[in-house]
């Protein structure tokens, strides 16, 4: 498993990121870092959750949302360790939306500082990444 995972991670050489040859994906990959984005959120409920998720899918800024949860979350708030359990948010979009995802949380998310972070996509299968692109609004 530890021989395959090196393998397939991605390899840098000049800046341009590269599959190694014998990559499960083989000649279906992207070559460069894309504009695609992974951004993360957490929501209390389920229910919120699926609310952000639709959203976002149906304002088109997003391509797909996957809900997890629940998921056991630590974290110090307002100087105190809390525990709770929260669903986790992945949401497949462009560095493009960002900006109107986090309006989406902003404007309808219950907590007073919601979670987002942003992941940049290097590379993936070419045909989902196209997908992610044409599901989404440009401009």
């Amino acid at each position: 498993m530890e021989r395959f995972a090196e393998e397939a991670c991605l390899q840098a050489r000049g800046g341009v990121r590269y599959w190694r040859p014998n990559h499960p994906y083989g000649r279906r990959h992207s070559k460069h870092m894309t504009d695609k984005r992974l951004y993360i959120s957490t929501a209390p409920t389920r229910e919120e959750a699926n609310t952000l998720a639709s959203e976002m899918v149906g304002r088109r800024l997003a391509a797909c949302v996957n809900i997890l949860g629940p998921v056991a979350s630590v974290y110090r708030w307002q100087g105190e360790v809390e525990n709770s359990e929260e669903f986790l948010l992945l949401i497949k979009s462009t560095e493009e939306c960002g900006a109107a995802i986090q309006q989406v949380l902003t404007e309808l998310h219950s907590y007073k500082v919601p979670e987002l972070i942003c992941l940049p996509i290097e590379g993936g299968l070419e045909s989902y990444l196209s997908w992610i692109a044409a599901s989404v609004k440009k401009g």
